[in-house]
């Protein structure tokens, strides 16, 4: 008898080892880049579609770069007569560059910047087969930026990202170099432990413990990361100036998350929280808002007062 309780226990700790571990592939694994105008739960289909045409038809320069482990990373460079900045478009999970940023890519082109739109780890065609969240990403968009002190010497660097990308760039700006100017990080997450949690009880109804400590102890095993990573140990130290941007109604990514890294950052910093926006939708929301903050906050980086 205490053999088959000991066999079914057994049974069950496999089982439940097994589980996870195909849980864990499921996260992390590289994911299918979904279409945004074609699913109906999210919203400005039409607006998505037409910055998405937009930049699908602009000649662009293809880039590629080795990340720090020595993956494939590719972006897309767009260049115009006498620009004043380098700014580089940060992707979110799921998604490409010319999809999250067409909307607003004649605004950054307008200001006078050169644009390097990239696509992240496991995204696109950039290499890779796991997603890490915004931890390795992070080392990657520091490759980047090296590569892009070189190619433009004399050119400042902005960064603009949304969900993942705003994660990713709000990662690495503690060690981004003086060239780096200004940060816009739109509806990013604190950590990936912190956003798996929220989205387990959120749309799933599942108790964290169930998975959390084995989600963390497969990462560690297999990416060799600690997904308690968190951006708020990189905002802990006055680097680059960031403009927050976050929907209040946002459910993906709790608005709480926007507003603790805004009230923790201790640098020079802005903010914009819309009233009824969804996730990665403020600019849609609220355009006129978004491009007049936008657009002071950078005046404010181009033309500080003397």
């Amino acid at each position: 008898m205490m053999y088959i309780v000991l066999y079914v226990i057994s049974g069950l700790i496999a089982a439940y080892l097994l589980l996870s571990l195909i849980l864990f592939l499921v996260i992390f694994s590289k994911p299918k880049i979904l279409d945004f105008t074609k699913i109906n739960l999210i919203p400005y289909p039409e607006e998505i579609k037409k910055g998405l045409n937009l930049l699908i038809n602009m000649p662009y320069e293809e880039v590629i770069i080795p990340s720090f482990d020595k993956i494939k990373l590719v972006g897309r460079l767009y260049e115009i007569k006498n620009p004043r900045s380098l700014i580089i478009l940060v992707h979110g999970y799921s998604s490409s560059g010319i999809q999250d940023f067409g909307s607003v890519f004649n605004l950054y082109q307008n200001f006078g910047y050169n644009i390097l739109i990239i696509a992240q780890r496991a995204h696109g065609v950039s290499g890779g087969h796991f997603c890490t969240f915004g931890i390795k990403e992070s080392r990657d968009l520091l490759e980047w930026t090296t590569w892009a002190t070189h190619k433009f010497p004399f050119l400042d660097i902005k960064f603009s990202g949304v969900s993942l990308g705003s994660t990713t760039i709000l990662m690495a700006q503690k060690y981004m170099p003086v060239q780096v100017s200004a940060i816009v990080a739109d509806c990013g997450f604190i950590s990936p432990a912190l956003i798996f949690k929220h989205q387990a009880k959120t749309f799933y109804h599942l108790p964290s413990w169930l998975f959390m400590g084995l989600l963390k102890f497969w990462a560690l095993l297999f990416l060799h990361i600690k997904i308690s990573q968190s951006t708020l140990s990189s905002l802990n130290t006055k680097q680059v100036p960031i403009l927050f941007v976050h929907g209040r109604a946002d459910n993906f990514v709790p608005f709480w998350m926007g507003e603790k890294m805004y009230n923790t950052y201790q640098g020079k910093k802005d903010f914009i929280f819309v009233e009824g926006a969804r996730h990665g939708c403020s600019y849609f929301k609220d355009p006129q808002g978004v491009i007049e903050k936008i657009t002071n906050f950078f005046n404010a980086i181009d033309h500080p007062l003397k």
